[in-house]
């Protein structure tokens, strides 16, 4: 296993800016000052046939948990996707933006901290391949950069909330794109030809889940907002051990890549106002979440997408799904609580009720049938033996003990007939309706 190395610093140009880089800017600030990056303390246990483990940690902030509060999470993300590991190595590395992190004016910008980042994880692995590399935030960036410069290695990537993530993470949403002033450039996706990687984001961080259409600003400011509410919280919220069957998470494979994307239950929008009682906060939330919806494309997470200015839509159908998200909010306060069959399809109701794409939802792999491709056929045993001829002696007696019962309908354990007896009785028949299954059944 590698050891860790102090801050060593490589240089190199900026790209060139662009346009969109105003907004990209407010949002990358709006990141930094709001993001919470925990560290990592190392665990006691050892598999020695287990691969190496490294995490490269994000942006420290002032008000970061500590050292030891995303050891659990780290290792079991790393359990439920990558699998068995040796304790997790932290990764030292400048992991600062100047001049909004810890240190504020005396922190290192951006660029020198991928940088310095970068040769740092190259140190402690040695440059050798077969490892298992988790890194979240900034981590992600600086991960990025490493498997572009490592290329096929035999490792293993997880990423949390990253910022490279092809569709919807901020650094591919504005590629191309440089603030010089904070020496930060936006440097596209991570790469989905390589080795094998897990990418895991929650909806609406705005570091991970950016808009693709950015004019869309409810998307946008609830996008931001969702940096300051969601992006220091995975730990709280995402369990491990249900990424792969939850109806809160989205799965999709892309290539060499997982992509995760799990729900948010309540916009960061409307996060401020959580004094208000739920019934209103669910009355709005419906609606808003069709129109900031209407900023994203979530038809693959693994494809590079940029972003945006206005998607193409028809109003009409805006309209009616506003109005019909609304009044769905509206019944599902007021309905009593599901039965056991009315819950049957759980990822495609919550995939609705979070406005995500139902083609998104279908890629779940739960979402599938579960069958399993028996036949479900009787044995002879459970199937009901044949009528037999009945001479006309047995049917005479039969008819006589039909009617014998039909007379006395109060004698415990039995029914009304049925036919035409029932038919021709309305009181008999409502009465017969009312009777359970197990009531009927001879």
């Amino acid at each position: 296993m590698g050891a860790s190395t102090g801050r060593q610093r490589m240089r190199r140009t900026a790209a060139t800016s662009v346009p969109t880089a105003a907004i990209a800017g407010i949002a990358v600030v709006a990141s930094a000052i709001l993001g919470v990056t925990p560290t990592l303390s190392t665990a006691p246990w050892v598999l020695t046939d287990s691969p190496a483990a490294y995490w490269v940690p994000g942006a420290k902030t002032v008000t970061g948990p500590p050292d030891s509060a995303y050891e659990s999470f780290a290792d079991a993300v790393l359990d439920n996707t990558a699998g068995a590991h040796q304790p997790i190595t932290k990764v030292d590395y400048a992991a600062a933006i100047w001049p909004i992190t810890k240190g504020l004016f005396f922190d290192a910008t951006f660029n020198v901290s991928v940088r310095d980042g970068v040769t740092a994880l190259r140190t402690a692995t040695g440059s050798q391949g077969g490892n298992i590399i988790y890194a979240n935030s900034l981590g992600a960036v600086v991960a990025t950069e490493y498997m572009r410069e490592a290329g096929v290695q035999g490792n293993t990537y997880v990423l949390v909330g990253n910022p490279n993530r092809p569709n919807g993470g901020i650094m591919q949403r504005f590629n191309g794109a440089t603030i010089p002033i904070l020496d930060l450039s936006f440097t596209g996706a991570t790469p989905t030809d390589g080795d094998v990687t897990y990418d895991i984001a929650r909806q609406y961080d705005g570091w991970t889940d950016f808009p693709k259409y950015p004019l869309n600003l409810l998307a946008t400011v609830n996008a931001l907002l969702g940096i300051a509410f969601l992006h220091g919280k995975y730990p709280e919220v995402i369990d491990p051990a249900a990424l792969d069957d939850s109806p809160n998470v989205d799965k999709q494979v892309w290539n060499n890549t997982t992509y995760y994307l799990v729900h948010t239950d309540r916009l960061p929008l409307l996060m401020p106002f959580g004094f208000l009682p739920k019934p209103l906060l669910d009355a709005l939330d419906a609606p808003l979440r069709v129109l900031i919806e209407l900023g994203y494309d979530r038809s693959n997470y693994g494809k590079p997408t940029g972003a945006g200015w206005i998607p193409s839509v028809n109003p009409v159908d805006i309209a009616h799904d506003v109005v019909d998200s609304t009044a769905k909010s509206i019944t599902a306060e007021t309905a009593p609580p599901a039965t056991e069959e009315q819950d049957g399809d759980e990822s495609a109701k919550t995939a609705a009720r979070h406005g995500v794409a139902e083609s998104a939802a279908a890629e779940k792999p739960e979402a599938v049938s579960q069958d399993d491709g028996t036949d479900e056929t009787l044995e002879p045993s459970e199937l009901a033996d044949p009528p037999a001829d009945t001479p006309a002696d047995t049917k005479a007696d039969i008819k006589a003990e039909i009617k014998s019962e039909a007379e006395t309908p109060d004698k415990p354990g039995t029914t009304e007939p049925s036919g035409d007896t029932a038919a021709g009785n309305g009181a008999d028949r409502d009465s017969a309706g009312t009777g359970t299954g197990s009531e009927t059944a001879p």
